[in-house]
């Protein structure tokens, strides 16, 4: 009688070529979108995806998909400069060479304005120091919107006549 013996497919050790021209940009203070040409494998395995390094970590931050070439990494520290470099990896577990690595610095937080007023000056009251001077003073500010008090703008008579930092202010320009 005949016997049929079919040979084993020799494993695949042909690693995927390094994925190419990789970038990283800085799209808000918290987020780095990476962006790299396709790897090809040639070794019959076919590509699995690519792994994600940041910071040089010897642990992949992600592995994506075979069909990808773009990985938003999020949630990012603002205004951090951050470094990635990238593999690709085949179905049998071969890996290219690491790509360059490419940085990219989060964008400073937004600023958010501060709406918040001060606190109404307190009554002022006056006292006389000379036949032409008067000491004004007054309860002091409070700012709690986070841009601190810078100071106050003193009116005579409806007219703006200073803007003192402290709260009281020698009006030495009286008849």
């Amino acid at each position: 009688t005949a016997v049929s013996v079919t040979t084993q497919t020799p494993p695949d050790t042909t690693t995927p070529t390094p994925p190419t021209s990789p970038s990283a940009t800085a799209n808000s203070s918290s987020q780095i979108t990476l962006s790299w040409g396709a790897s090809t494998d040639s070794g019959g395995s076919l590509l699995r995806g690519y792994n994600i390094y940041r910071n040089g970590s010897a642990t992949p931050l992600n592995t994506t998909p075979q069909t990808a070439t773009t990985y938003i990494d999020t949630p990012l520290t603002a205004s951090t400069l951050y470094s990635y470099q990238l593999e690709a990896i085949d179905n049998a577990g071969n890996k290219s060479a690491k790509t360059s690595s490419v940085s990219a610095t989060t964008l400073a937080p937004p600023v958010v304005p501060d709406t918040t007023k001060p606190t109404t000056p307190g009554t002022p009251t006056f006292s006389l120091t000379t036949q032409t001077t008067t000491r004004v003073a007054w309860s002091a500010s409070t700012d709690t919107g986070g841009s601190n008090l810078s100071g106050y703008k003193l009116f005579r008579n409806g007219v703006q006549i200073a803007t003192p930092t402290t709260n009281s202010y020698d009006d030495a320009s009286l008849t």
